[in-house]
């Protein structure tokens, strides 16, 4: 079963990594989400358009036959810039 939301986030880095066994490439988004940071993985559209320090509305999908959560999808109306009082 696959559970979708709507979140808010920051976003405060991202990174890319190719994997040396298989040769295929991950994307993950350093977040603040409210007063927690983490990191979480995302596919390649979500990471060519965000940018770092900037604020979004991103659908985040939960896969609990895999346990795993990543963001599929951003909505780039959503986007400012993360402001110092936030």
């Amino acid at each position: 079963m696959k559970i979708a939301a709507n979140i808010d986030i920051a976003v405060l880095g991202k990174e890319a990594k190719t994997s040396t066994s298989t040769g295929r490439e991950s994307y993950t988004l350093a977040i603040l989400q409210g007063s927690e940071a983490g990191n979480i993985s995302c596919v390649k559209d979500v990471f060519d358009l965000v940018k770092p320090l900037h604020t979004y509305t991103v659908t985040a999908v939960y896969d609990d036959k895999y346990q795993y959560m990543r963001v599929s999808s951003v909505d780039v109306r959503s986007e400012k810039p993360l402001s110092a009082g936030k």
